[in-house]
């Protein structure tokens, strides 16, 4: 079963109404009986919230229902407007036995493939699921998770795209407050309680090291962005830790540590090449670069290319995660194969056990991966 987002399905409940089910079905008389017309935009969340005397929350959850519903657009700055003043009948309602796995979109092909492996899993078990993409607006993320109790959706699996400190803390309150399971796949929350099925990150951080080092190399970089997040910070101590195995000093003028993330899943490669022609700018008599993860590794390939640097016989540059861009080149990256595929059907398989009440002997799943050789290292 798949859906942009919630389809329409009535529930039949004998509990007290909610504030948001209040809104909601005011919200939704108001488009049905054209007081707000299609293509008109309606108040803002906050004259919404004055309105109805409640928290902005409550409203942005209503207006993800109607949205849901193909009654309502919200545009990032552009408000939101009326799209249909009727609502159309799904014949795929959703099924109160159902998993959701809520993730930004399949263009990211690591994503892509834990979502594969999440409905192999789930389609072994016999269970029906249900894909729900939201964009990389953490906004519309939080709204469809914190809905899904609203609909009888059994359990969570979601993949999100955290891009500042903030959002990480504004997903994390979501996570601890959810009525149902949430299972995280790829990342994990620290101190959430939250169980996560992830990578191995450590070991890939010292695996590439490693492999550069066995090389004869001395002088090896590390670059990354989204430095402050977990992933990144087990990488870099991978890293740090082959490198004193090696007995070679950490030298600090090689690792570039940036703070900022911002995907572009239309452009993957813009902001790593503006990375990549800094940190080369910078760094001075480099031998080889792990790089945190392969669009980085194939940005700088490129830049060092353009700045006559031959890869791999003056520099040796490594990456992690073996997506298809990496053996796609001119000159095809070494990199760190990350079996998504794994990750997704882990999560599910915690997440069963979650919704079956079954306890969990591990609630934080590392899954180690393996190096792919190819002609950048």
């Amino acid at each position: 079963m798949r859906a942009s987002y919630i389809e329409s399905h009535p529930i039949m409940s004998t509990r007290k109404p909610k504030k948001v089910d209040i809104v909601c079905e005011s919200l939704k008389k108001r488009i049905i009986n054209n007081v707000w017309k299609v293509g008109n935009h309606i108040p803002t969340e906050l004259e919404l919230a004055e309105e109805f005397q409640c928290s902005r929350g409550t409203i942005s959850k209503a207006i993800a229902r109607l949205e849901g519903l193909n009654l309502l657009e919200g545009r990032k700055r552009g408000g939101t407007r009326v799209t249909s003043n009727t609502i159309k009948q799904s014949a795929s309602a959703v099924d109160l036995e159902a998993f959701a796995f809520v993730f930004p979109n399949e263009r990211h092909e690591g994503i892509r493939r834990m979502v594969r492996g999440f409905q192999e899993a789930a389609y072994a078990h016999g269970r029906s699921v249900m894909m729900l993409t939201t964009g990389t607006e953490l906004r519309k993320e939080t709204e469809i998770i914190s809905s899904l109790p609203d609909y009888n959706v059994r359990g969570c699996v979601t993949s999100p795209v955290l891009s500042t400190v903030s959002g990480q803390l504004q997903f994390s309150q979501i996570v601890m407050a959810s009525e149902i399971p949430i299972v995280l796949a790829g990342m994990a929350l620290p101190g959430t309680g939250c169980p996560s099925v992830t990578a191995d990150f450590f070991h890939e951080g010292y695996t590439v090291t490693n492999h550069l080092i066995k090389q004869g190399l001395k002088r090896i970089g590390f670059l990354a962005n989204h430095a402050w997040t977990q992933i990144a910070r087990e990488k870099h101590l991978g890293y740090r830790k082959a490198l004193e195995e090696a007995g070679i000093p950490y030298n600090s003028s090689l690792v570039h540590l940036a703070p900022q993330m911002n995907p572009s899943h239309e452009h993957p490669l813009r902001e790593p090449a503006r990375i990549a022609q800094n940190y080369l700018k910078q760094a001075t008599d480099l031998e080889g670069v792990v790089c945190l993860y392969d669009f980085l590794a194939v940005a700088l390939i490129e830049t060092a290319r353009a700045m006559n640097i031959r890869v791999p016989e003056d520099l040796k540059i490594i990456g992690i995660d073996d997506i298809a861009i990496a053996n796609s080149t001119q000159v095809s990256l070494t990199t760190y194969h990350v079996p998504f595929e794994a990750i997704g059907q882990q999560a599910f398989t915690l997440l069963n056990s979650l919704v079956n009440g079954t306890p969990l002997d591990n609630t934080d799943v590392q899954i180690r991966g393996e190096l792919i050789i190819r002609q950048s290292a």
